[in-house]
């Protein structure tokens, strides 16, 4: 039957969501006029996970540093992930409405303040129902909590949500004045931290690849719904 989906085609496309693997038979997905073997899908799945494990790993030896170099990087990297967590940035939103409430209406003060809340909340209603629904471990070199995380979401990986929330709003940073003459310097900053949570065995490559995309399109709804203000 045309556009029919096999039963093993059906526990591939939940596997991929896992990111697990299950034992198929001869099994096809059929898509008329195109047949695609699900094992074929399969083994290629499987490749390109193995190829992001070893680049990420080939990346990730800060997590277990063992030179003073090594040490002094990954203490760098430890302060670039606090840099980019929700927690200090949730909080700087709160203290510029609060300073708009005391300053007697500084619409500045609002603007960013108000700005920067609607963004955080977008990227959280955005990554964390795709932490939810793929269920990705972090690395097997990654060691102790996250700072700061008041989540179990936070023990998945994909996609990386410092990542996503520091290209967010690096993005709203370069749209906004006064701060967009340092265009490079937010960009710069959003993709250290990026590095840094493969450098530390945070994330896999592919978690920060995502994130990138998510933080872009994040800011870029937030944009267009136009519930900015002094934009």
């Amino acid at each position: 039957m045309c556009d029919s989906l096999s039963v093993q085609g059906l526990r591939l496309f939940f596997s991929f969501k896992g990111f697990t693997s299950l034992p198929m038979n001869d099994a096809t997905l059929t898509f008329s006029p195109l047949v695609i073997s699900s094992q074929g899908i399969t083994g290629l799945l499987n490749q390109l996970l193995l190829m992001d494990e070893q680049i990420t790993g080939s990346i990730g030896f800060y997590a277990h540093p063992t030179t003073m170099l090594q040490h002094m990087i990954k203490g760098v990297c430890k302060i670039l992930e606090i840099s980019g967590h929700g927690v200090p940035w949730f909080t700087v939103s709160i203290l510029l409405l609060v300073l708009h409430l005391s300053t007697g209406g500084n619409r500045t003060f609002f603007n960013y303040g108000f700005n920067m809340f609607v963004i955080l909340v977008v990227d959280i209603l955005v990554v964390a129902p795709m932490k939810v629904i793929f269920k990705r471990p972090r690395p097997s070199m990654n060691i102790g909590k996250i700072p700061l995380s008041v989540s179990r979401i936070d023990n998945y990986a994909f996609p990386s949500g410092h990542t996503s929330r520091c290209i967010a709003l690096a993005a709203y940073f370069c749209y906004m004045p006064p701060f967009n003459p340092w265009t490079h310097l937010w960009y710069i900053w959003a993709m250290l931290v990026s590095l840094s949570r493969v450098a530390i065995g945070r994330h896999h490559v592919t978690d920060v690849m995502a994130g990138v995309v998510a933080g872009l399109v994040i800011f870029d709804i937030v944009r267009r719904s136009g519930v900015m203000f002094g934009v």
